[in-house]
């Protein structure tokens, strides 16, 4: 596939889209934030372009399940207590999407990856206490594991939202009772939209990170 090719308002560079969903590009040249999401380029401001924060690269292949994906962008979120999750977006034309993802905390680094499941809850997790359990489709029942407010520290590639640095979001994260390894995620934007987001994932070892 070839993806689709515009140029920078701010500096004429060459900038990928590679997805017909993205609505953010930031230029990889001069960092300019680009709003795609209408028929003409927006300019929206510059980043500061840090490549140094990440280990892997803008449209650097990622192989995952023998599945050759390309890291499309790149993000870092803050929460409350400090730690830091580094998210990279990974794009394959037929394949579609997933996210992933490395938490750095206290007790140090968890790796994961997200997988694709359309469950959704009874329940609106945001007004449920913190003992009650999550109920899903499929007979799946989670175990609330944190709840956190994570602030948009970085970002960089093309995304399918209009994201800026300091973005709040509201999250709840869960595990899955019996398979310690699988997490829930529901999310919503503190200043946009109440809608709700959910996303799996399954742990991944170093190892098969770094593989």
């Amino acid at each position: 596939y070839l993806a689709k090719t515009l140029r920078c308002l701010s500096c004429n560079a060459s900038i990928s889209m590679y997805s017909e969903q993205s609505q953010l590009v930031v230029c990889e040249s001069c960092g300019q934030n680009l709003d795609c999401s209408k028929e003409d380029l927006v300019a929206l401001g510059k980043t500061e372009l840090k490549d140094e924060l990440f280990n892997l690269r803008l449209a650097q292949d990622f192989l995952w399940k023998q599945i050759k994906y390309k890291v499309i962008a790149r993000m870092i979120l803050v929460d409350q207590w400090k730690d830091s999750t580094v998210e990279y977006l990974l794009f394959h034309p037929h394949e579609g999407t997933k996210w992933l993802s490395i938490y750095k905390g206290e007790d140090g680094k968890e790796y994961s990856v997200s997988e694709e499941n359309r469950e959704c809850s009874f329940e609106n997790p945001f007004e449920m206490d913190n003992k009650s359990r999550l109920r899903t489709g499929a007979f799946s029942v989670w175990k609330k594991d944190a709840e956190v407010e994570m602030s948009l520290y970085y970002v960089d590639g093309s995304l399918p939202w209009l994201a800026k640095v300091g973005d709040l979001t509201k999250a709840i994260e869960y595990k899955k009772s019996g398979s310690p390894k699988y997490f829930l995620s529901v999310e919503h934007s503190v200043q946009g939209s109440s809608e709700l987001e959910y996303s799996y994932s399954k742990n991944i070892s170093e190892k098969q990170y770094l593989q």
